[in-house]
């Protein structure tokens, strides 16, 4: 989740994919697949966990409301 984690609070979410997760992990995406299905679901279990920096935080928000746009449209 970390991996993940630092990913999702320095690129935007639109830019990031399962493909930029599993390589961040040195995983495969076939390998990153036995444990998620979407991006969704890990960036939403990243949105779940408390005790973000305030810095961490703020860029985790601005990538929820990011990904409630796409939702949206």
């Amino acid at each position: 989740m970390e991996a993940a984690d630092s990913l999702f609070a320095q690129m935007p979410y639109t830019e990031i994919a399962i493909t930029t997760i599993a390589d961040k992990l040195i995983w495969s995406r076939a390998n990153l697949y036995k444990y998620v299905t979407t991006k969704e679901e890990i960036f939403l279990e990243i949105s779940a966990r408390p005790a973000l920096s305030a810095d961490e935080a703020y860029k985790l928000q601005l990538n929820v409301l990011m990904f409630a746009a796409i939702k949206i449209r």
